[in-house]
């Protein structure tokens, strides 16, 4: 009995050796979570409370740890999956502010802190003549761009109700919901393809525009 009581603990602690050679953090808390039981068991048989009690308690803790990763990973996938990119993630954590007719919002070269929504109105990039309208992202770009700086000067010619959120917001929001990261990836690529088409349309006006003017003369 004896030995066998004993060679349930060497079994218990390579499984706890096992468990830090694991890469992947689910898996390290699946081991570990075998290793608990092993030696919840051991302990039990034994009477040993101390080892009993302590390992009963880390069970619990990887369990719920294990239970986070799996929910995490879940979330992931579905950001991954989803197609409609509305602002649903932000709205909570923004603030409202106003800008009257004609006020700039920022100029191009201005330091990136905040990320913007279009509430209500519309907002105008400068360089390129644009209009955004209401439910409009605008300026995460600047704030994730290694420069932080503005890449483009925006303001509204009729004024504007906006949500704002700072980029240090941003960063906690995305420290706490990793899945978060997906979505916030999303939507800065559908902006720069959005903003790669916008160019291209500008600058075919423009050079439409010229031509005409050439044929005229």
């Amino acid at each position: 009995m004896e030995t066998s009581l004993l060679s349930l603990g060497y079994v218990a602690s390579a499984i706890t050796f096992l468990a830090y050679l694991m890469r992947s953090h689910m898996r390290l808390r699946q081991v570990a979570i075998a290793s608990n039981i092993v030696f919840v068991i051991y302990g039990a048989s034994l009477r040993m409370w101390p080892v009993l009690i302590l390992h009963a308690a880390l069970l619990i803790l990887n369990a719920i740890r294990l239970r986070e990763i799996v929910l995490t990973q879940r979330a992931v996938a579905a950001a991954l999956d989803r197609t409609d990119l509305s602002l649903e993630w932000l709205a909570p954590y923004m603030k409202r502010v106003r800008f009257g007719p004609g006020e700039t919002i920022f100029r191009k070269g201005d330091r990136a802190d905040k990320v913007y929504c279009v509430l209500k109105g519309s907002i105008e990039i400068d360089e390129i003549g644009v209009l955004l309208g209401p439910r409009t992202l605008l300026g995460e770009i600047g704030v994730f761009s290694p420069t932080h700086t503005r890449t483009l000067g925006a303001s509204t010619p009729n004024g504007v109700s906006l949500l704002v959120i700072t980029r240090e917001e941003l960063l906690g929001l995305y420290r706490h919901h990793p899945e978060f990261g997906i979505y916030l990836l999303q939507l800065i690529t559908k902006r720069l393809l959005e903003n790669e088409a916008l160019r291209h349309a500008h600058e075919f006006t423009l050079l439409h525009v010229s031509d005409s003017i050439v044929a005229d003369d």
